[in-house]
């Protein structure tokens, strides 16, 4: 076996070193491009599962190794983390026949490998489908996604979101280039948390930028978005984050008791009327009481009435404190999962652009974090249909939106929410009605698409493949006739 492989090495040498991509017409070099990528699966399915094997040996702690993934690394090039998914997914696989099966042909990457060996693990019945869903030829972030509700189905998600509360880290490091960088884990609502204190900030980073005639990538912009929120943390700066406050109108509470009913509902709630202050807490056993993490140092108190200055005032003249972050976050939860405490089969609980999530998690959101929540309210995958004259949609139908549409509508396309454009699939200005029924998101790529050359989603919902004209499956598809025009 191992004098077939050298063999094959030396020929692919062969061609390698002959190779010269400018020789190639356009379409034979995408035919290259498949074989090679087809040969680069099957070479990475062999190495992972002979590293598996290799492993099981204790050579490398007599070639002076930590371990069998520093001493891949090592041999590999690669940086120990590669080596570590390497390993895990040649144990897995060796374990996995249907899986293996089709990495060994080629019909899957090293990534979607990964993916789905990971998801089988937690329910072997679930291979045929996924390996299904990756040779279908959608993106790898939609195979994760199906890869992850699998997962979330045949796990303890209660169980789930306590672990990773015991792994949760950050860590920042400067490299050799001196770059510093931060990585850290967590559970999803904590990260959303995060991630939704950074927006605002960012989207302000983003306008001054525009107007001073910068364009720099989202994600340089969330940087700065978390460096001025620091500095404002630690009172390094005279600017405090420009985050939106509460307004005086008051809102329904989301509750326990806004689910109520047997009908699915789409509901859109605003943070619960906040508490007063409760009194300074006392010291402890001599030591002083530690600060509340969820609220802001108070500043300067108005002379007037005690309240922080430049703060809000509730009833009887009280200060408005903010908890949490105060932007929408997104909450798909089935109606009797959320009644019973947990999801069973076929139910969803998941936190938009997160991922799956323990009921309880949505339970501390509304209680504890107290961000502005929408819940979207099912049952099983029943939403209900909105309609109005205004041309965008209402809050109702952008929150059933973005619970439906996670990722572009597009097949194959995995730009996120965030950066979604809502779609008519009838023109307004001929209709002149925004119905549930016939919108979609699209990411602004997809959408000039549309406008400027006529492609379109085929018939549907959700996500599903994304035609041009030409297509016999666009929905205003015409033959092209015999004769001339």
């Amino acid at each position: 076996m191992c004098l077939g492989l050298i063999e094959l090495r030396a020929a692919m040498e062969h061609y390698a070193t002959g190779f010269d991509a400018d020789r190639l017409s356009c379409d034979d070099a995408q035919t290259v491009v498949g074989e090679a990528s087809a040969m680069e699966h099957m070479a990475a399915t062999v190495k992972a599962l002979a590293a598996a094997r290799a492993a099981e040996a204790t050579q490398w702690k007599a070639h002076g190794h930590r371990s069998a993934e520093e001493e891949l690394a090592r041999r590999t090039g690669t940086s120990l983390q590669g080596a570590r998914e390497a390993l895990a997914l040649g144990r897995r696989l060796a374990e996995q026949p249907e899986v293996a099966d089709a990495a060994r042909r080629g019909q899957l990457s090293t990534g979607q490998a990964a993916a789905i060996s990971e998801a089988v693990d937690a329910d072997p019945k679930a291979a045929e489908d996924l390996i299904e869903a990756a040779q279908a030829g959608g993106s790898l972030a939609e195979l994760k996604n199906q890869c992850a509700e699998v997962k979330a189905a045949a796990t303890d998600l209660e169980a789930r979101r306590q672990a990773i509360h015991r792994r949760r880290h950050l860590r920042g490091w400067t490299d050799a280039n001196g770059e510093w960088h931060l990585v850290g884990s967590g559970n999803p609502e904590n990260g959303a948390q995060i991630m939704a204190a950074l927006g605002p900030l960012a989207e302000r980073a983003f306008r001054d930028a525009r107007a001073s005639g910068r364009r720099e990538h989202p994600n340089a912009y969330r940087f700065d978005a978390l460096v001025e929120l620091a500095m404002a943390a630690t009172g390094t700066s005279s600017a405090s984050p420009d985050l939106p406050v509460e307004p005086d109108a008051p809102a329904p509470a989301c509750s326990p008791d806004l689910f109520g009913g047997t009908e699915p509902d789409v509901s859109g709630c605003a943070p619960a009327a906040p508490q007063d202050r409760p009194p300074p807490a006392q010291p402890h056993n001599g030591h002083p009481a530690p600060p509340d993490r969820h609220r802001p140092d108070p500043g300067p108190a108005d002379a007037a009435n005690g309240a922080p200055k430049g703060g809000r005032r509730g009833r009887g003249g009280r200060a408005r404190v903010q908890r949490g972050a105060p932007v929408k976050l997104l909450v798909r939860v089935d109606l009797d999962a959320f009644l019973r405490g947990f999801p069973t089969d076929g139910e969803t609980c998941e936190l938009v652009g997160y991922g799956p999530i323990s009921v309880s998690a949505v339970q501390d959101l509304l209680k504890d974090g107290d961000p502005f929540i929408a819940a979207i309210l099912t049952k099983g995958r029943q939403l209900l249909g909105v309609a109005h004259l205004g041309r965008q949609p209402t809050a109702h139908q952008r929150s059933a939106l973005q619970w439906l549409y996670p990722s572009c509508a597009a097949q194959g396309c995995p730009e996120p929410a965030d950066h979604l454009q809502f779609d008519h699939r009838h023109d307004w200005s001929q209709t002149h009605i925004t119905l549930f029924d016939w919108l979609d998101s699209l990411c602004r790529h997809d959408h000039a698409k549309k406008t400027r050359y006529g492609w379109s989603l085929v018939d549907g919902v959700g996500k599903r493949p994304f035609v041009p004209p030409t297509d016999p499956r666009h929905p205003r598809y015409k033959p092209a006739r015999d004769g001339p025009p």
